[in-house]
């Protein structure tokens, strides 16, 4: 991305509150294709995992599992999201901690076998 999109990244962090849902899910997955520039938001990603639309807060899970080490820093959080009413809430949830190799991970023990 270009500094041009970098320069619109302010503007997407504001669109993360929006009260459209398509709109917080279309901000959250423009952040993070901006690549190391977008994971400089993972903080205000990882806050979207707290969200009522199911989507948003599946995108900002799947975000931050594409996020290397900055996403990896919201393990913890990640993890939270397993006791979530929401099934694809917890199935994104498990997917992102196997995906940063978290030893707490659903499927990690079975691996180990």
């Amino acid at each position: 991305m270009g500094a041009a999109a970098h320069d619109r990244s302010g503007e997407l962090v504001g669109c993360l509150g929006d009260r459209c849902a398509k709109v917080r899910v279309a901000a959250i997955g423009s952040l993070a294709r901006f690549g190391p520039r977008g994971q400089m938001y993972a903080a205000d990603i990882a806050r979207s995992m707290q969200d009522e639309d199911c989507g948003t807060a599946v995108a900002a899970i799947e975000a931050l599992a594409g996020m290397g080490q900055r996403g990896a820093a919201f393990a913890d959080e990640v993890a939270d999201a397993l006791e979530d009413p929401r099934d694809p809430v917890r199935s994104a949830a498990a997917a992102a901690l196997e995906a940063f190799g978290w030893e707490g991970a659903p499927g990690a023990a079975a691996e180990g076998q």
